[in-house]
């Protein structure tokens, strides 16, 4: 279940705008940074989304750590942030959504 409710996470938009401001700046300097990875952990955590695992998996089970049922990776929803384009309030929100409803129906567990 969602620790943030539908609608409670506005405040999360300019912190958001402002990050993807920034990590547009960064990469014109081609600096080999990316926060990018710092702000979305931040934003799963807060949406109740597992940690990921992969890489301690990996250590444990080798290649066969993606089909293990303990091994969650956020790979996914990295992607979806970075698709945030343009940094409107429109693409955001629609993350935010996605994010809420795959955390509230927890869509990432196998059927």
């Amino acid at each position: 279940m969602s620790t943030l409710r539908e609608g409670d996470y506005g405040f999360l938009i300019p912190l958001i705008k402002r990050v993807n401001a920034h990590n547009k700046k960064v990469i014109q300097l081609e600096e080999v940074v990316n926060p990018d990875f710092f702000c979305i952990d931040i934003l799963l955590d807060a949406f109740g989304l597992p940690p990921d695992n992969v890489v301690e998996q990996m250590q444990k089970y080798g290649d066969a750590a993606t089909d293990h049922p303990e091994t969650f990776g956020r790979d996914w929803w990295y992607e979806q942030y970075n698709d945030i384009t343009f940094n409107t309030e429109e693409e955001i929100w629609v993350f935010l959504e996605t994010l809420r409803k795959d955390v509230e129906e927890e869509r990432w567990k196998p059927e």
